[in-house]
């Protein structure tokens, strides 16, 4: 069998891909941790906003198109099962429904000799942070001269926590990013575009990954998707369903927050103890 090149090629495009997303990622380690948001030169302000799919198949992440506006098939999949009025076809278009991640770049300070990193975080913390920006008493935290550091205090899951806590508080004073404005402006210069972190991917890239899903063999998906392996039939569903002649798959998502109240006002606030 003679050796395809171009499936070497592509896995190593893959293996330089992950190094540069690892080296390029931070994230908070248990305890106070001071940085420094860094100012976005891509956008108007410091903050980038992405949807990814989780979990679907053996992919644990994948960036969904609608982050740039795009059709997403997992997200038309969630449109379609929410449109049933089944109940299992709500809680599984809740799990599979593209999610917002916000990333940010950061310098945390005294290991600024790793350079500036994306810091990706909730909602939680970013209705924090921009309440900060708002706030007429600590304004753009991310200015390179006026701007201020932040603590962040992140606790690890413990007992019965299923996941961490984080949360912020800017310093008092206002500090420069660096000893003198062409160290600041430096430092703002050598901030990657978020897409060189994560790739843009197609409504083709991310449909791959779902029919995969869709197809696997019910004890491979029972074993390798976890919650997801014993639903994939509602999945698999929708995606044979006609799409809704109103649904617009390019809309944002809705708020998880207004899903589960979506879901208590159809089923009842206690239909999940059922």
């Amino acid at each position: 069998m003679a050796l395809d090149l171009n499936t070497i090629q592509a896995k190593l495009n893959s293996l330089e891909k992950s190094t540069t997303r690892t080296n390029n990622l931070w994230r908070p380690e248990a305890g106070d941790t001071q940085i420094r948001l860094v100012p976005y030169k891509y956008g108007t302000d410091p903050f980038v906003e992405l949807y990814f799919c989780y979990n679907i198949g053996q992919t644990r992440s994948i960036l969904s198109p609608i982050t740039f506006g795009k059709d997403c098939p997992i997200n038309e999949a969630a449109a379609q099962l929410r449109s049933t009025g089944n109940k299992e076809d709500f809680e599984l278009a809740r799990k599979i429904q593209p999610k917002l991640r916000i990333y940010a770049p950061v310098l945390v300070r005294s290991k600024e000799g790793e350079g500036v990193k994306f810091w990706g975080f909730g909602k939680l913390v970013y209705q924090s942070l921009l309440n900060y920006f708002l706030d007429a008493d600590y304004g753009d935290l991310s200015h390179a001269e006026t701007g201020r550091d932040v603590v962040v205090k992140y606790s690890p899951p413990s007992g019965n926590m299923a996941f961490g806590s984080t949360s912020i508080m800017p310093k008092p004073n206002q500090t420069p990013l660096a000893s003198t404005p062409e160290g600041s402006k430096k430092i703002v210069d050598s901030v990657l575009e978020i897409s060189e972190v994560f790739a843009e991917k197609s409504y083709d890239d991310v449909n791959q990954v779902w029919e995969a899903f869709l197809n696997q063999d019910s004890d491979g998906a029972e074993e390798t998707n976890g919650s997801l392996g014993s639903e994939k039939s509602f999945a698999t569903t929708a995606a044979t369903k006609t799409p809704p002649t109103t649904a617009a798959s390019v809309t944002e998502p809705a708020d998880l927050k207004d899903l589960d109240q979506q879901f208590d006002d159809v089923f009842g606030s206690n239909s999940e103890n059922d």
